[in-house]
């Protein structure tokens, strides 16, 4: 098996983020799982203590409202629509 489903993942991801003073990328790890069915919470932690949570509710007809709490960037609530072809 793999690392994701060995920790019970649905999303485990290795990406780059600005540094606090807007300099270069470092490296961060995101970790997601659906907790429901139109529920997924995503934790990410970069390697310069920057972290982030985020978690996305489906409201149907392809909107979803998304809440984020992170160190750098404070609190957000966001809505989106996505349509899959």
């Amino acid at each position: 098996g793999d690392l994701r489903g060995f920790l019970g993942l649905d999303v485990l991801g290795v990406g780059s983020e600005t540094n606090r003073q807007g300099g270069t990328g470092v490296p961060t790890l995101s970790a997601g799982k659906y907790i429901g069915p139109d529920t997924f919470v995503r934790v990410e932690q970069g390697t310069a203590g920057l972290g982030r949570v985020t978690v996305e509710q489906g409201l149907g007809g392809g909107f979803s409202v998304e809440s984020s709490l992170g160190e750098q960037s404070g609190g957000g609530v966001g809505l989106t629509w996505r349509k899959d072809y």
